[in-house]
């Protein structure tokens, strides 16, 4: 198993004593991997609905309010645990946007922006419907 990086233990121990400054700095110690890793893992076809940031924010926010059972515990090394929790939320994303039960992002038109010389009726035919079922 791979060591954790240097000082990540003694944050650890100081976040474990309720050091104030700890705690953040342990949870953003390792954002830039994190965020790097959802931006690999995370499906192209789903940057309109959200980001690998969000993803990463959205993990972090729970990891602070989950960090005192994560301390008593210690169930995994602290970067695992916080990569199962990322690892879970992009699963749980394509899920939930890309599964065959929900409305398909292949259907999805990307705007190009070029409104002002468009005339209302080629921006209403845009954002009506052709298909008889609701999208």
């Amino acid at each position: 198993m791979k060591q954790q990086q240097p000082g990540t233990e003694r944050l650890i121990k100081c976040a474990a004593r309720s050091d104030d400054r700890a705690r953040p700095a342990l949870l953003m110690r390792f954002y830039d991997r994190l965020a790097r890793m959802a931006a690999v893992r995370l499906n192209r076809r789903l940057a309109p609905r959200g980001d690998a940031a969000d993803v990463v924010q959205e993990a972090l926010l729970e990891a602070s309010q989950n960090l005192s059972e994560y301390l008593h515990e210690r169930p995994l090394p602290f970067h695992a645990w916080l990569r199962q929790d990322v690892g879970q939320r992009i699963s749980k994303l394509h899920r939930h946007h890309l599964g065959p039960q929900r409305r398909s992002v292949r259907l999805e038109v990307a705007w190009s922006g070029n409104l002002p010389g468009e005339s209302t009726i080629v921006l209403a035919n845009r954002l009506v419907g052709h298909q008889s079922i609701p999208s």
